[in-house]
């Protein structure tokens, strides 16, 4: 039994420019966008959640060769997050009392995604080949940080900046 209805409209575009020299070391130049259309309604606590969004990520890699087949690679990018579209109806249902789930996760939940965003990622990768076989060890750190207070208001918010720290292997054969 589901008591709601998401609907979702995303368009992604992805883009990159990449050079080669003459050690095969790559310089990529990323630029991506997106922008996303959500629309919740909720029969259980009668809510109507509409939020529409524009994010974009702009961005660099190198590699550096260490071996023909060991390679390292750093990046480094900026992504922002502007909703365009906010709108939030809340309806007590068949009570004097405010429900929970709204007003401590959807409301709160809502007021950070209607927040404008921008971000800061360092990530890094070892590439080595082997046997045809590639193995990629890649890390990276990401900050974001919220551009006004509409989050804020909301919840006891500390100001800090969130961190995301992503450690993985991907192998390729």
């Amino acid at each position: 039994y589901r008591s709601y209805r998401l609907e979702q409209k995303n368009l992604f575009w992805q883009n990159s420019v990449i050079w080669f020299n003459h050690k095969n070391e790559a310089f990529k130049i990323l630029f991506d966008a997106a922008y996303g259309k959500n629309h919740v309604k909720d029969a259980s606590v009668v809510m109507d959640r509409k939020l529409s969004f524009f994010n974009y990520r702009l961005g660099a890699e190198k590699e550096f060769a260490l071996k023909p087949s060991h390679k390292i690679m750093v990046g480094l990018s900026q992504n922002l997050y502007i909703p365009l579209e906010k709108e939030f109806n809340y309806q007590p249902y068949q009570s004097t009392k405010e429900n929970i789930f709204a007003t401590k996760i959807a409301q709160p939940d809502f007021a950070y995604d209607a927040t404008p965003k921008i971000g800061l990622n360092f990530n890094a990768s070892y590439i080595f080949d082997q046997n045809k076989i590639r193995y990629e060890l890649y890390g990276s750190f990401s900050q974001t940080w919220l551009m006004n207070s509409t989050y804020k208001n909301q919840v006891d918010y500390n100001g800090r900046s969130n961190h995301v720290a992503l450690v993985g292997l991907n192998v390729y054969y």
